[in-house]
């Protein structure tokens, strides 16, 4: 749609500047945050699944890294979105704390295992 005050606006810019305002990195948006948001929500599923749990430590652990790196980024103005990352990052923690849960529940232990005393 040909908008005439959107050319208006511009029209005393050269164009190349336009395009020249944001670094690349900045364009691109924050892939580490992407990354993360698409390992912690697999690791997530397949932590909750009956299988795939071997696969989902790996992502789980790759989401926490990744989302975390993606929240620095953007923390240090050198990407663009925020949201993604987060959401990484605590779906790859939850993921992890259920794989940890599953772990303990797993392991053959007396439920004085769990408890310490010390000796008297």
């Amino acid at each position: 749609m040909n908008d005439p005050d959107t050319h208006a606006r511009h029209a005393h810019v050269d164009p190349r500047l336009l395009y020249d305002e944001l670094p690349p990195f900045l364009v691109a948006g924050n892939r580490f945050g992407s990354y993360g948001f698409g390992a912690g929500l697999s690791g997530l599923l397949l932590a909750l699944a009956p299988f795939g749990h071997a696969v989902a430590w790996i992502l789980v652990v790759a989401a926490v890294v990744l989302g975390g790196t993606g929240y620095i980024r953007y923390a240090q103005d050198r990407a663009t979105n925020r949201d993604a990352s987060a959401v990484g990052f605590a779906t790859g923690w939850i993921g992890f704390v259920v794989l940890l849960l599953e772990l303990a529940t797993s392991i053959p232990l007396p439920p004085e295992a769990y408890l310490y005393y010390p000796a008297p």
